[in-house]
């Protein structure tokens, strides 16, 4: 059993150490997840939410510096990259249909992103003609080489117009340029335009035409208007630089967890289910390569052992936007089936509806949970099958945690009545109170109690001998107390019984030898001092006693060789109630005189195959030692019955019962509590029984005490 035991613990240290791991696998996926939240939404059919940040424009403007070096270290950005250029447009469209003055947005690279409300002057003369092409370039070249003179400058392009230009610097680093002119501070001068439409060959009406639709903007209008686009670039920016950088950082974030983390992780399309990513824990753990893997599906790798698994999960899924703890059972490269956990975010990338998947395997969870319930039920069966009284008890409160059959059976107990009670308080099963203190110590020091012998206590209060074992073990973490107790009383009886049968034999062996001898010289003492009692008259009463006390002497000759064990008996099958009727009245006189009532319950069992004299001595002995033990007023019941196979004769008296102390004793040659008994009575008794094959027995408590003569049943052969 201590190995069996033994073997439970480890089961239960490596269930303990899987649960702990898989606890700390949860944190590290929950980490993951926070990152993917950063990422994605968290409903299906979501587009990537980048992380948004406010950015304080007060404080931008105030540290905006010239184009220059970037700080070591930070990345290059486009201007597409952080603006949302169509957002960025529709907001200047608002802008031009209050104002009319139009606007562009180009990039470093001169490429135009942007552009709202260019003059008919400028996009149908100016730029289609090369020569004033030309100077429209010389134009850009200019304003794009003195940008950094100033919050924004001003020039005057060789085709007469005026162009504003204002840079978008975000931590040094020029990302785009905003222009807006294409207008006149001043009314302009027509005869200028005249000249240049004849030089160089524009319809000088239509050129006219649109030099008149070019907005006059006064110069000091033309401050708070560059102001508002330099703030409004700088803010979207610097906005957008936030937000991109927060969505690198959940990436990076998302990419560690994804590549470091030592549970399996996958990323698929939920229409075909095919692998985009898989990190290393997940190569690991299933045989295949990425390149095994990538573009292919679950289905195609025939890892899922059971497809319609596979279905239910993508039902929940699609359905849910997430799941988690899903229970699945993968097949790996090598053909091992391995169980996991899996927990899943729908989310969109690039337009597609793809799975975030980690797998938690919980294979040797399962194993070690398995040994230990196989082991747990093994446990319960020899528990509870045992012929032993067994318990487990907590050891700490000694509250019954469970009891097996046996104990129930044993003790007389229920199963209601035992569990959650403690040892002694509330069930008082060691005879010795201090027992069970001084036992509990030694089990709590040495882990185990082997073979001490106690005396406890049935529920009906019957006390009985038994021999205890204890074994300290774990249950549900929680160091508890098990133990096993053997009755003995029946082993110890027959011991007893024999020694006894040996005792009465000696004593029996030694009155057949000496009986006669000292017998006939009694007699003839006895003879001569009756003769005396005429011859002596005046010495009568001292004669008297003489005499009196050589038949006491030879009463107690009589019962030793009642005890001879090659005494002749006479069996033959009789009726056991005639017996009892025929000294009935003999008892019943003697009863009267004590003021005691004689109780007959006659079953009318079989006949057994007894010697007549012989019960009848046996039912005396038994009687008269009932009577002198009750008080005036009691009932003294004698009575047979029949019981599997038996025929019982019991005497039954409703004395105080004996002290224990007695017990042991009862039956022993010259062993009496009475004032004036000789000690033989019962020896004799169980001499008789011996010589029938009867057993004699008895219970005895406070209510009283009953002898049982047990015989076999005589059949006619």
């Amino acid at each position: 059993m201590t190995d069996e035991y033994s073997s439970r613990e480890d089961l239960l240290n490596e269930l303990d150490r899987l649960r702990q791991e898989n606890n700390e696998l949860q944190i590290q996926n929950q980490a993951l997840v926070k990152a993917m939240h950063d990422l994605y939404g968290t409903n299906h059919g979501n587009i990537i939410k980048p992380v948004m940040q406010s950015v304080n424009e007060q404080s931008y403007l105030n540290s905006r510096a010239k184009p220059g070096p970037m700080p070591p270290g930070n990345k290059k950005y486009h201007i597409s990259e952080l603006i949302d250029v169509d957002l960025l447009q529709h907001l200047l469209d608002s802008f031009y249909g209050l104002t009319g003055i139009m606007h562009a947005l180009l990039d470093v690279d001169n490429n135009i992103l942007s552009r709202t409300g260019w003059t008919d002057i400028c996009l149908n003369f100016h730029r289609e003609c090369k020569e004033t092409e030309r100077k429209c370039k010389i134009s850009d070249s200019y304003i794009g080489g003195h940008l950094q003179n100033g919050p924004y400058i001003k020039y005057k392009c060789l085709n007469g117009l005026i162009d504003y230009a204002t840079p978008i610097i975000v931590e040094g680093q020029h990302l785009a340029t905003i222009y807006m002119g294409q207008l006149l501070n001043e009314p302009p001068d027509e005869e200028y335009f005249r000249m240049q439409a004849q030089e160089f060959g524009f319809d000088e009406e239509a050129y006219m035409e649109a030099l008149h639709k070019v907005n006059i903007v006064p110069e000091d209008q033309i401050k708070p208007i560059m102001e508002f686009y330099s703030k409004l670039g700088q803010v979207l920016a610097s906005i957008g630089l936030e937000r991109r950088r927060s969505i690198e950082a959940a990436e990076d974030k998302f990419s560690k967890a994804f590549h470091c983390s030592p549970a399996p992780i996958t990323i698929t399309t939920l229409k075909e289910g095919k692998y985009l990513e898989v990190n290393d824990a997940w190569v690991k753990h299933t045989g295949y390569t990425r390149n095994e893997a990538i573009g292919k599906n679950g289905i195609d790798l025939d890892i899922w052992v059971n497809k319609q698994e596979r279905n239910l999960w993508i039902e929940q899924l699609s359905g849910q936007g997430n799941i988690v703890n899903f229970k699945a059972v993968f097949r790996m490269r090598s053909g091992v089936e391995r169980n996991y956990l899996i927990s899943a975010e729908l989310v969109e990338m690039n337009g597609e509806k793809c799975i975030i998947c980690v797998h938690n395997d919980i294979t040797d969870q399962i194993q070690a949970e398995q040994a230990l319930r196989r082991s747990e039920e093994k446990f319960s069966r020899v528990f509870h099958g045992s012929p032993i009284m067994m318990t487990l008890s907590a050891l700490e409160e000694s509250a019954i945690l469970d009891a097996n059959e046996a104990f129930y059976r044993g003790m007389g107990y229920t199963h209601n009545e035992i569990i959650g009670q403690s040892i002694p308080d509330e069930i008082k099963i060691f005879v010795n109170p201090h027992s069970h203190k001084d036992l509990g110590a030694v089990i709590h020091e040495e882990g185990r109690l082997e073979g001490v012998q106690i005396d406890f206590r049935t529920k009906s209060g019957e006390i009985r001998h038994g021999i205890l074992w204890g074994q300290l073990l774990y249950l549900n973490n929680k160091l508890c107390r098990m133990t096993s107790l053997i009755d003995i009383t029946e082993q110890k009886h027959i011991e007893q019984e024999m020694a006894r049968l040996s005792d009465l034999n000696l004593i029996g062996e030694m009155a057949a030898s000496i009986g006669h001898e000292i017998r006939n010289p009694m007699t003839s003492v006895r003879g001569f001092l009756q003769m005396f009692k005429d011859k002596y008259v005046e010495d009568k009463e001292f004669l008297d006693l003489m005499i009196e006390e050589l038949d006491r002497a030879n009463g107690i000759i009589s019962e030793f060789l009642g005890m001879a064990k090659n005494k002749i008996v006479y069996l033959q099958p009789q009726y056991i109630d005639q017996v009892v009727k025929a000294i009935y009245p003999m008892l019943e006189a003697d009863a009267n005189y004590r003021g005691i009532k004689i109780n007959l319950e006659l079953g009318k069992p079989p006949m057994p195959v007894i010697d007549q004299n012989e019960i009848r001595q046996v039912i005396l002995n038994l009687a008269r030692n009932g009577l002198e033990a009750m008080e005036s007023g009691g009932t003294l019941t004698i009575g047979t019955t029949a019981e599997k196979g038996e025929i019982i004769l019991y005497v039954k008296d409703e004395g105080p019962g004996l002290k224990p102390e007695f017990i042991d004793k009862i039956g022993t040659p010259f062993f009496t509590t009475k004032e004036k008994g000789t000690g033989l009575g019962l020896a004799v008794c169980y001499s008789i029984a011996a010589r029938h094959k009867a057993k004699l027995e008895f219970e005895s408590s406070f209510r009283g005490t009953t002898f049982k003569m047990r015989f076999r049943e005589h059949k006619e052969e």
